[in-house]
């Protein structure tokens, strides 16, 4: 690692939660090689052990949750680490229905309502539902295993456990995370006027999550708050 390079460049695309329970990482997609990823790996989706992500770091940088209590498994009820563990383990794992359209345009907006001034991000295209049905709905389905892992990883080693209201805002999160996947690959599509392929939904991921993961404030995404 070159001396002079920026500490924000050596973790690139690392997304690090550090917590009682020891380091955790998932990715931002919008770096070319995590979201070829999703494309390339066929194993099943689990949770793995690994070395630290950036070489000299023993703790990387991240959001530093070691002296947190664990998360909230509802309003009034924290959970213990290892159950905590052990949903998100079971979480990552599930496929989940997109939601209708209409569902989805509600949570992209609040997606880009999250990106602070003077900032901002695109509106969805018009007609979206219906170039949705024309463009991306035919050739979705054979995708389905690129979007579950891409909602794995955002369920796992999520900052929204703890800045938000812990597993709500975990799911809450994800589900936006998805409904962002779905505006932007009818974004993909119209731009290169043509149906989905693969890659058309590699820059969709890629740019859902320069959205969620470099534009938007993740607090507000957690927070159960329409800004």
């Amino acid at each position: 690692m070159h001396p002079a390079r920026p500490s924000s460049c050596s973790h690139f695309p690392f997304v690090c939660l550090i917590d009682a329970r020891g380091v955790h990482v998932t990715l931002s997609h919008y770096c070319p090689t995590a979201a070829s990823m999703l494309f390339a790996n066929q194993a099943a989706i689990e949770v793995v052990d690994g070395p630290s992500p950036v070489a000299g770091f023993d703790i990387p940088e991240g959001l530093d949750a070691r002296e947190s209590l664990p998360p909230l498994a509802s309003p009034n009820r924290l959970m213990t680490f290892d159950a905590f563990s052990d949903w998100e383990r079971m979480e990552v794992g599930k496929g989940i229905p997109d939601p209708p359209m209409v569902a989805a345009i509600a949570l992209f907006e609040r997606a880009r309502k999250a990106v602070p001034a003077p900032w901002s991000w695109p509106a969805a295209p018009l007609d979206l539902e219906g170039r949705w049905a024309s463009m991306v709905a035919p050739g979705w389905p054979r995708f389905a295993p690129v979007v579950q892992r891409y909602r794995a990883a955002k369920v796992f080693a999520s900052w929204a456990a703890y800045t938000g209201d812990g597993l709500a805002a975990v799911l809450r999160v994800a589900d936006i995370a998805g409904a962002v996947l779905q505006v932007e690959t009818v974004r993909q599509c119209e731009a290169a006027d043509r149906r989905l392929d693969a890659d058309l939904l590699k820059q969709a991921i890629r740019q859902s999550d320069l959205l969620l993961v470099h534009y938007a404030d993740g607090r507000v995404l957690s927070s159960g708050i329409t800004p």
